[in-house]
């Protein structure tokens, strides 16, 4: 895998350099929505979902340094905020770089990088995270594309219960009806770690670790982590509403699998944006 990345430099550097100026890339906006279960509940009685409100803001450069390949490089903020559970509530600055190799105007290519920070409204939490991520794309039609992708993700908590290393893979569909329309469906599977939480006179299960007291869904309670498999099932739709402003109405649906137990997941989330 590591070979990939200097091979598309290679590969590019074949082509005739493109004078270009980099281009200024904008993207923000504000939304909010509802998880019906943050707490991993293995039962749906016990389930513990809130509404959160998120902002984001992301501020770029893009660069044509050849005939088939496009660099990016860029810097974000992003926040969600749970009105009933403070300790999930999450500020995150990041850099990241990307480049995206182009065959023809069917097929693309894209292999990307970034690193962050993540602070939570509980200190523990707070962590250092790293990510590498590789794509492909290939339009079938004018109004029609396809996309697979992987990435790896590593977060690096204060405490260990909160930290976690994960694979997630990607395929999903995207639907163009008009020109300002955007219709998507996806599946994605990821393997990795996730945090549950139960009563503290509950024995912990077998592969759990990092077992600690927790108050963010109750007294008595702990938290502790476990090797999950998660499926998750997505539809999203996108509307232009004016020249560089979108409005985004998007639905999940996961099933975490874990020795903890199985758990669901619902989450429905909208947002309006301005990308330039």
């Amino acid at each position: 895998m590591r070979r990939l990345v200097p091979a598309l430099w290679v590969l590019a550097a074949s082509t005739p350099v493109w004078a270009a100026s980099p281009a200024l890339l904008v993207d923000l906006g504000a939304g909010g929505g509802y998880d019906d279960n943050l707490n991993n509940a293995t039962s749906a009685e016990q389930r513990e979902g809130s509404m959160f409100g998120t902002s984001w803001l992301t501020a770029g450069v893009l660069n044509r340094v050849a005939e088939r390949l496009r660099v990016t490089l860029n810097g974000a903020y992003s926040g969600t905020y749970y009105a009933e559970f403070d300790d999930l509530t999450v500020n995150a600055l990041s850099v990241r770089s990307s480049g995206r190799f182009s065959r023809g105007t069917a097929t693309s290519f894209t292999v990307g990088a970034g690193a962050g920070r993540r602070w939570y409204g509980d200190d523990e939490r707070n962590a250092t995270v790293y990510e590498f991520s590789l794509g492909l794309r290939e339009r079938f039609a004018p109004r029609f594309s396809l996309r697979a992708g992987y990435r790896y993700a590593s977060r690096a908590a204060e405490v260990s219960t909160y930290s976690s290393r994960g694979n997630r893979f990607t395929v999903d569909g995207e639907f163009q009806p008009d020109d300002s329309t955007w219709i998507g469906l996806g599946y994605g599977v990821a393997v990795g770690q996730s945090v549950f939480y139960e009563s503290a006179a509950t024995p912990t299960p077998s592969n759990g670790r990092g077992r600690r007291p927790s108050s963010t869904f109750g007294a008595n309670q702990v938290a502790f982590k476990d090797d999950t498999t998660t499926h998750t099932l997505s539809a999203s739709w996108e509307q232009g509403v004016a020249e560089s402003l979108f409005a985004r109405v998007e639905y999940a649906y996961s099933l975490v699998t874990a020795d903890a137990g199985d758990a669901q997941d619902n989450l429905v989330w909208g947002s309006v944006g301005y990308r330039y």
